[in-house]
């Protein structure tokens, strides 16, 4: 198994299964089987030479999530949310606990509309 942190989540990989393993969070008990594959030398350089474009927008790269605090641009390949309602940003890994919870901004307390703030990543 593998110990992976991403943000304020960290997961345990559990490689148990042929051409599969399970994501397991323990903090929050959740758990899904994710499928795995071999990765040529050639398409794994070419994932680590993409430089800071990944999935974050080019208008966050200067700003940082408000619960990691790591900038965007230091983490370019975790999609960002941006909150519709408020307009505060944050790494959906990072926030994904509040949206499971139907919680209100952790910043702001403002009332925010899943559905519609998970839906997409975030546009530049």
């Amino acid at each position: 198994s593998a110990m992976v942190c991403v943000g304020i989540r960290t997961y345990e990989i559990i490689f148990d299964m042929p051409g599969k393993a399970r994501q397991v969070d323990h903090t929050l008990r959740k758990s899904r089987h994710v499928r795995r594959r071999a990765v040529t030398q050639e398409e794994r350089d070419a994932i680590f030479e993409t430089t800071v474009q990944g999935v974050a927008p080019a208008g966050l790269m200067h700003e940082e999530c408000a619960i990691c605090c790591s900038t965007f641009a230091e983490t370019p390949f975790v999609e960002a949310v941006r909150l519709p309602e408020c307009g505060h940003c944050f790494h959906r890994p990072c926030i994904q606990h509040s949206a499971d919870r139907r919680a209100c901004c952790p910043l702001c307390r403002a009332e925010i509309d899943w559905e519609k703030a998970v839906a997409q990543p975030e546009e530049a």
